[in-house]
């Protein structure tokens, strides 16, 4: 979808999610996502070096974990799948052939 966006010059999504520019790394599309709505994980995460704990009877005794913040991507991908079918991105079709006949059945709400 950013692919076609960017290959039609469909930039809405630049000023939508306060990007700098219009981008093709999908990865930066979804983490500004995930910035600018505060769509994030708390994760656990282990924090011992392999050969100081021997087995995990242990690591669950000892509860030597911990707590990190990252970015829900998951989250972030339906959000801007979401926009795109409410036309946050304007007006789409994929096939250019039929973007002429599909002027009679787009009406802004």
């Amino acid at each position: 979808m950013l692919f076609w966006l960017n290959r039609r010059q469909r930039t809405e999504y630049v000023s939508l999610f306060d990007l700098p520019g219009p981008t093709t790394d999908v990865n930066e599309l979804l983490i500004s996502v995930c910035f600018k709505n505060k769509f994030f994980l708390t994760v656990s995460k282990p924090s011992w070096l392999p050969n100081e704990i021997e087995t995990s009877d242990e690591l669950f005794k000892s509860n030597i974990t911990q707590k990190m913040v990252i970015p829900d991507i998951k989250r972030a991908a339906f959000h801007i799948l979401s926009l795109f079918n409410k036309r946050y991105f304007g007006p789409v079709t994929f096939l250019p052939e039929d973007e002429k006949l599909a002027d009679n059945f787009f009406h802004l709400a």
